[in-house]
């Protein structure tokens, strides 16, 4: 993690648009490829169950 932030005195700019889901990102080289590598890990679908019922009332 070092070399990322020893790479120059630019930090790299994350730009989130939550409407559709988008991070864009802008940086040196260096930093774009530990920011994938970053990524990668961190955007991970959530498992999700769908849960069917059926309510049946008697009287």
């Amino acid at each position: 993690m070092t070399r990322f932030y020893t790479t120059g005195k630019t930090k790299p700019e994350m730009i989130p648009t939550d409407e559709n889901n988008i991070l864009s990102v802008i940086g040196r080289p260096v930093q774009m490829d530990f920011l994938e590598s970053v990524l990668s890990i961190v955007d991970q679908k959530i498992p999700q169950v769908m849960i069917e019922i059926k309510l049946v009332e008697v009287n």
